[in-house]
């Protein structure tokens, strides 16, 4: 009778330990589980965060370009009448071609906010270019910051009309 309630305590204390090793095992599943639910809350809001970052940098460089093609429509100002104006024809890459007068005090930098209203207004990709013509050969630069260079900044400020009657080359620095 004795050796029976020795080994029915025996198992209950062994049933015991199983049983409470059972629950701790569950309880460090569970914690795990938690974990890593945290952790997957923080990956996605992480990305969400990151999303939204992007989207309100797009939003921004969208704002930017259209302001920036506002300014230029602005500077560009309606063709001029023949006359006392000077005619320049411009080749895109795609080879389109457009012909354009400008008032003749105007410079590089209106055929160059031309060229961007016209892109953008017909739907064209074409973010980085410069001009050229074939005869004189002559490539004008974009004028970049404060750190150009004198030919840069004369290219900027080149009176159009030395360009009267010229075909003027846009070629796509991206391509």
């Amino acid at each position: 009778l004795d050796a029976t309630r020795r080994r029915d305590r025996a198992l209950r204390r062994e049933q015991d330990a199983e049983f409470q090793a059972s629950l701790e095992a569950d309880r460090k599943k569970e914690q795990l589980a938690r974990e890593r639910q945290r952790q997957q809350e923080l990956a996605e809001a992480k990305e969400k965060e990151a999303a939204e970052v992007a989207e309100r940098l797009a939003e921004e460089a969208r704002l930017r370009k259209l302001r920036d093609l506002d300014n230029a429509r602005a500077r560009l100002g309606d063709e001029p009448p023949p006359g006392k104006s000077a005619r320049v024809r411009v080749q895109l890459p795609n080879g389109t071609k457009v012909d354009r007068r400008f008032p003749s005090e105007a410079t590089i930098e209106h055929l160059r906010d031309f060229v961007k209203v016209y892109v953008h207004d017909h739907g064209l990709q074409l973010t980085a270019f410069q001009f050229a013509t074939n005869y004189p050969r002559r490539v004008f630069h974009d004028l970049k910051g404060d750190d150009d260079d004198d030919n840069e900044a004369q290219d900027a400020r080149l009176p159009i009309r030395e360009l009267n009657g010229k075909v003027v080359y846009v070629q796509d620095l991206d391509a």
